[in-house]
């Protein structure tokens, strides 16, 4: 049935198409314009939907031990007889996963994604558990890329705590091989759990490429922009997708992989990258 409605909008000229997507945002801005003009304090209730993520939520936090569990077994397979290597991961991992559910958006949202473009004959158990599974996935490929970045960066807290590299029994040597623990730790749960996945190639190349354009886009993160130079900051952000890896993964976690589809998400997480990412601050163009 998605794959029907989502053609349906492929059929519809691309002017007509992002007119019809986005009048109602045009309308109301078109009110609010009016309003200020009228000098009216504008109207904003009823402007944004109460999504229920209790399900998608109490699923990630409870597989959490599981995946921890898993993680610290398969990574450290021929360091069993070092306990204290053992405590110092599952420290790494409770630090960075571990977390209120506010800092584990990205892994919610994957699992609410598949909830809603699978088909509900086979939202099974097992199926789900993939889902939370690659949630989890993306949640460690985002902490291995902010622990890096809190480095570059010179942070000192992350998650209302302080960042990783700079507690005394770690320090930035240490951190920077603990960032590539997590990744790998997230590409060993995928081929643990989807290898017989028709889909499991796509789901891995999709990520990867995600998090390699994203850290070599960490280059901008680092510079500013002048107003003259805001088309080149755009192009960076076309390869800064915060969204774009789940929705395709949850894409090809239900078994969905038509180019047009993929294409019609692309172009929409483009749009919410481009809004979210960018702001004008004082004649330049900074990264948030």
């Amino acid at each position: 049935m998605l794959r029907n409605i989502l053609k349906g909008f492929i059929n519809v000229p691309k002017s007509e198409f992002n007119l019809a997507r986005f009048s109602s945002f045009r309308t109301l801005n078109q009110k609010e314009n009016q309003q200020q003009k009228e000098n009216v304090r504008p109207n904003y209730e009823n402007r944004q939907r109460n999504l229920d993520l209790a399900f998608e939520t109490n699923a990630i936090l409870s597989t959490y031990p599981e995946i921890h569990e898993e993680l610290i077994n398969e990574q450290l397979i021929y360091h069993q007889n070092y306990p204290d290597l053992k405590l110092r991961f599952s420290k790494l991992l409770d630090h960075h996963l571990k977390l209120d559910p506010k800092y584990l958006a990205r892994a919610i949202f994957m699992v609410h994604a598949y909830r809603l473009l699978e088909k509900p004959s086979v939202l099974n158990q097992s199926n789900l558990k993939n889902a939370y599974v690659l949630g989890w996935c993306h949640k460690m490929h985002d902490a291995s890329l902010l622990l890096d970045d809190d480095i570059a960066d010179a942070a000192d807290t992350r998650y209302n705590k302080p960042t990783w590299h700079t507690l005394p029994d770690v320090g930035v040597n240490q951190a920077i091989l603990d960032a590539a623990f997590l990744e790998t730790g997230a590409n060993i749960l995928i081929l643990n759990h989807l290898s017989s996945h028709p889909q499991c190639i796509n789901i891995l190349k999709s990520i990867l490429k995600s998090f390699s354009i994203t850290n070599v886009a960490q280059i901008f993160e680092l510079q500013q922009f002048k107003m003259e130079e805001v088309e080149k900051y755009q192009n960076f952000i076309k390869f800064y997708h915060y969204n774009l890896p789940l929705i395709k993964s949850a894409l090809y976690l239900a078994n969905i992989d038509d180019e047009s589809i993929h294409a019609i998400a692309e172009e929409i997480c483009l749009e919410i990258a481009v809004f979210h990412k960018i702001h004008l601050s004082q004649g330049s163009v900074v990264a948030t």
